[in-house]
Formats: C-alpha cells, sequence, structure tokens
C-alpha cells in the first residue's frame, strides 16, 4: 500500500489533485490531508471523494515541513508518496512508481 501524504493550506485545486487519484490504475493506496491551519473550510470538496481512503488532519499552521511530518506519522503504507495540493497525476502515475 501506497501513502499519499498532502500538506494543505489555501489551495484552490484540491478537488482536481484528488479527481486525478480517482482515476489511478494501482489503487492500494491510501490519502492522508494535513490542514495547516487553513481557516477554508474543504468538507464540501472531501464529500465528493468517498471511494478514496481519505484521512483529514487538521492542525495549527507550522508550515508545509511539518504538515508533511503529520501526515507521514500518521500513514500505515508500504510506500510513501508526497503530493502537493495543486499536484495532477496520470493514471499510471502510482503503477510505474510502485514497479
Amino acid at each position: 500500500m501506497i501513502s499519499i501524504c498532502i500538506p494543505l493550506f489555501k489551495s484552490s485545486f484540491l478537488h482536481n489533485t484528488l479527481e486525478s487519484l480517482c482515476f489511478q490504475k494501482f489503487t492500494s493506496f491510501e490519502v492522508i490531508i494535513v490542514n495547516d491551519g487553513d481557516s477554508i473550510d474543504y468538507s464540501n470538496i472531501l464529500k465528493n471523494f468517498t471511494n478514496l481512503n481519505i484521512k483529514y488532519i487538521i492542525q495549527k499552521n507550522k508550515g508545509a515541513g511539518a504538515a508533511r511530518n503529520t501526515a507521514f506519522k500518521a500513514s500505515k503504507g508500504d510506500y510513501i508518496k508526497f503530493l502537493d495540493a495543486d499536484d495532477l497525476l496520470n493514471e499510471n502515475h502510482l503503477m510505474k512508481q510502485i514497479q
């Protein structure tokens, strides 16, 4: 399993990032999103992705590095993939990385 760790702060592209994960051919992954003190309510976006195994953590603003560390500590996967909240992956990305 892959743990996909996403720090989140002021992102208007989170929906697109999560949508790109929905189309992955490799499906054994969890998504850990760490809201790093952002006041934006992302629940409307997250509720559209119940098919993804998402763990959502909210912490006080400590910076992207600290948010990545929080996500890493919460991860359960054999492999870690760090992803920003504005990154898009093509459908074969995780499959090729795992190979």
